[in-house]
């Protein structure tokens, strides 16, 4: 018997009759495959999905034989990629503040800041979870903030880096700023770009300060030229709210201070306020 078939988009169009469901149960038979097939059958789920679809009657038509080796399905490790989970808390947290931090560059932002700049760098003690940030105009001057941050450490809180982490990014990751941490006896380790989880806690501290800045402004009513204020308010909230990446979620400001913080007085960010003019005349405004 011959027929003609459309030709369109590459496939031939065939148009037959459906079979009524009735006749399609009676003529079911079971077929015995293995779980690898089984597992291209219904679509590359996973084997555990396959073995119960199959044991408890969910579907028909199927069985598995003797065959029940879960083979490395080459299609899955191509389209299905998943990270590993990363652990809840820190195995190997330091225990000094000041000997590990962690960095994180953020920018360039899309709003040039009230002074000219575009991107703010964070420092995270690994410790005591307390944070420190500082504007930018431009990447280059990320060395510069680390010299700052480090003499600031030093002369304030009588602490020497130790281990210094950061992704692979070029501004602190090159042999000029390799040679001064070599110099200086500090050992650099590298994070996978974009995974803040490796340093043993989820820690979103780029996203979280952003959000927070970002509603800041908003229920102020401020311009976006002032992100960087929003930011460096929400670096000090921060540092004064439980987190998870401390035992018994303290707050980064007890883990540091040893007392609890107050936030007594303090007042919404962007408030209005009153500035009082000194000899104003008698009939001039004094505020």
């Amino acid at each position: 018997m011959i027929r003609i078939f459309p030709f369109c988009e590459d496939l031939y169009q065939a148009s037959v009759k459906p079979v009524p469901d009735e006749i399609m149960h009676v003529n079911l038979t079971t077929t015995k495959i293995s779980l690898a097939q089984a597992h291209r059958v219904l679509g590359h789920i996973s084997y555990s999905s396959v073995k119960h679809a199959i044991a408890s009657g969910k579907v028909t038509g199927v069985q598995l034989n003797n065959d029940t080796k879960e083979l490395l399905c080459e299609a899955c490790t191509q389209a299905k990629p998943h990270r590993k989970p990363f652990p809840d808390a820190a195995t190997n947290q330091a225990t000094q503040y000041g000997e590990q931090i962690h960095c994180d560059l953020w920018g360039p932002a899309s709003v040039i800041s009230i002074r000219k700049q575009r991107y703010s760098i964070d420092f995270t003690d690994d410790a005591t979870q307390w944070i420190m940030t500082d504007a930018l105009a431009t990447k280059d001057q990320a060395q510069a903030a680390y010299e700052h941050f480090k003499k600031w450490l030093k002369h304030q809180n009588n602490a020497k880096i130790k281990i210094f982490r950061t992704d692979h990014g070029h501004e602190l990751y090159n042999k000029d700023f390799d040679k001064h941490l070599f110099s200086k006896g500090t050992i650099c380790e590298l994070t996978v770009h974009d995974t803040h989880e490796q340093v043993g806690v989820a820690k979103r501290p780029n996203r979280t300060k952003l959000e927070l800045a970002c509603a800041m402004l908003i229920d102020a009513g401020l311009p976006k030229f002032l992100w960087f204020e929003a930011i460096h308010h929400a670096i000090w909230i921060k540092n004064r709210t439980p987190t998870r990446a401390l035992a018994n979620q303290i707050t980064p400001y007890e883990a540091k201070y040893k007392i609890k913080p107050s936030f007594e007085g303090v007042p919404p960010f962007g408030t209005p306020a009153w500035t009082m003019i000194v000899n104003a005349g008698k009939l001039d405004h004094h505020a």
